[in-house]
């Protein structure tokens, strides 16, 4: 159990996490602008939080270990394993692919989030909760509702809808407003009398579903009905209407049944919610899982599914939409951890999910009256899994899925949860000791320079685009890290200004680094300077990352 003064320190840099984590964007500055900044509040601020909390292990060891500490440092340890032994390039898993960014270094600093929400979970900080997420959803909700109107503030190069938020793209924008409005209808329920912050809940509400609708992504509704589940049930079982009680769960799984089924295209409801995107969802989900099963001990390596996925796809999913088509994740969070990191990653990461449904049924147990903090608590964290099922694990979504998880686990087992004594030393304001300042500012500095680097080369990428000079161009592909999308584009726009020479050269270099990169092999394939060997090789590596592709069987 940590100090007063460390655990309110702690329970701050969690705070600032979800904060900056979610918010934070470069969009004139790195050429990735969404998930470049995202990695690097990331890793800083959740070295820090959870390296504190490590530190007073050692500093004071316990003679039982909670069971949260030891699957959180079975993941980080399965990781490690994962990284040095599944055989995907090191510089890819430890930072991950551009536009993802979920590699080994992520992964660790989401597990010591949840790490340190765990060690913070007390009634008084919980309660601090609600402030938080509503002003990252004020955030939120207001800057998509500015994009739903056309009006932004930055000159986005977007392919999607332009209601993206703070995340890039519209699909997880939906989702994250929908993780709001979840809760705040949890904390609405409440609510005993008409007031101002009735108004403040209802405004939230809907604004929330507005944008939402903008995105138009039904994937927020989806999020807003899962989350809102169990607060639903918590409120009517607190009121001692045993009718009310019955009926809801009667109808509960029929009407969960017929939502499933109609996003499969079966049933009354399948002209409201299948999409064809559930259908290629089913093509990726599939490819992830033979990954899995083709390498069940270490999985392919950190977000190392892109370059597997061509040959993992089934003829149908390759011809269902054509060859070109292709997906660097499994749009499934489980399905992703599964095929990166093999069976026994997925089991420590199930860890974490098994502890927290166990912490929810304790909580729903033991729940006298109605807490509508609690409840609005438990429906965000419901509302993250309905997403991550169906979704991709974008770094502002994922934070919330990892605290939140730390946050019920820890007010539902530690002994913190109990009321605080109120006593001098408790209301006392704390403040933080030499010690605390010294360890933060060195685990702080240790994410800076183990996270720099990838986000540098963003920012690099993108000055070196904008000067148009072609040395500055070709020395960016060569940056550390060296990365897989970054060498293919650089070598593409060379070949696309008639430099095949030179984007020959990079592409050599790529498919040296990269071997399972199909891009860098189909550009030897076609590059005119290339020579018959190496175009023969070329064609041969092409058909053995994608077996099932019909244009390289004529």
């Amino acid at each position: 159990m940590l100090k007063n003064e460390l655990s309110d320190f702690v329970f701050k840099l969690v705070s600032y996490g979800l904060f900056f984590v979610t918010l934070i964007i470069a969009p004139n500055l790195a050429m990735d602008p969404i998930n470049a900044p995202k990695m690097l509040a990331l890793l800083p601020i959740g070295l820090t939080a959870g390296g504190l909390v490590l530190l007073n292990l050692f500093k004071k060891p316990r003679r039982k270990l909670p069971l949260t500490y030891v699957a959180v440092i079975l993941f980080i340890t399965v990781s490690l394993l994962v990284f040095f032994f599944s055989g995907a390039p090191y510089t890819q898993q430890l930072f991950g692919v551009t536009g993802r960014n979920t590699g080994l270094l992520s992964y660790i600093a989401l597990s010591l989030f949840l790490l340190a929400a765990y060690e913070v979970a007390s009634t008084k900080n919980l309660m601090k909760t609600p402030r938080l997420v509503l002003l990252v959803a004020g955030f939120s909700i207001f800057y998509g509702f500015l994009q739903s109107l056309n009006i932004d503030f930055f000159d986005w190069s977007n392919p999607y809808n332009r209601v993206f938020g703070f995340l890039g793209n519209p699909n997880f924008q939906s989702s994250l407003v929908g993780m709001f409005v979840a809760f705040v209808i949890a904390l609405g329920l409440g609510t005993k009398k008409i007031s101002k912050i009735t108004f403040l809940y209802v405004a939230y509400i809907v604004l929330g579903f507005f944008v939402i609708y903008q995105t138009h992504s039904q994937q927020g509704f989806l999020v807003v009905a899962a989350g809102v589940v169990i607060p639903g049930f918590m409120y009517l079982r607190a009121s001692g209407r045993k009718i009310l009680v019955g009926s809801y769960l009667s109808l509960l799984f029929p009407a969960t049944l017929m939502t499933i089924l109609g996003m499969l295209k079966i049933g009354p409801l399948a002209s409201v919610l299948y999409k064809e995107s559930v259908t290629y969802r089913g093509d990726y989900w599939a490819a992830g899982l033979k990954m899995a099963t083709q390498n069940p001990v270490f999985g392919v390596g950190f977000d190392s599914y892109g370059q597997w996925y061509r040959r993992a796809r089934s003829v149908e999913a390759t011809l269902r939409r054509g060859p070109e088509f292709t997906s660097n994740a499994a749009h499934n969070v489980y399905i992703d951890i599964f095929s990166n990191g093999g069976v026994i990653l997925l089991a420590s990461y199930l860890t974490f999910t098994c502890l927290t449904l166990a912490a929810i049924f304790k909580i729903v147990k033991n729940q006298t009256k109605y807490d509508p903090i609690v409840a609005a608590v438990i429906g965000i964290w419901v509302a993250y899994q309905a997403q991550s099922i169906i979704s991709i694990n974008q770094l502002g979504l994922a934070i919330w899925g990892w605290v939140i998880s730390g946050l019920i686990i820890g007010y539902a087992f530690n002994s913190k949860n109990e009321n605080e004594p109120q006593g001098p030393k408790a209301v006392k304001k704390s403040s933080i000791s030499a010690e605390i300042l010294m360890k933060s500012i060195g685990l702080f500095l240790v994410g800076i320079f183990l996270v720099l680097p990838t986000f540098i080369g963003s920012v690099n990428y993108k000055n070196a685009l904008e000067s148009s000079n072609q040395q500055t161009i070709t020395d960016a592909a060569y940056k550390f890290p060296m990365e897989v999308s970054r060498m293919g584009e650089i070598a593409i726009l060379l070949s696309q200004n008639q430099l095949d020479k030179d984007a020959l050269q990079i592409a050599k270099d790529l498919t040296a680094k990269f071997p399972d990169s199909y891009e860098g092999w189909r550009l030897i394939n076609s590059l005119s300077t290339s020579t018959p060997s190496e175009k023969k090789k070329a064609m041969i590596e092409m058909k053995r990352l994608d077996p099932n592709n019909p244009d390289l069987k004529k």
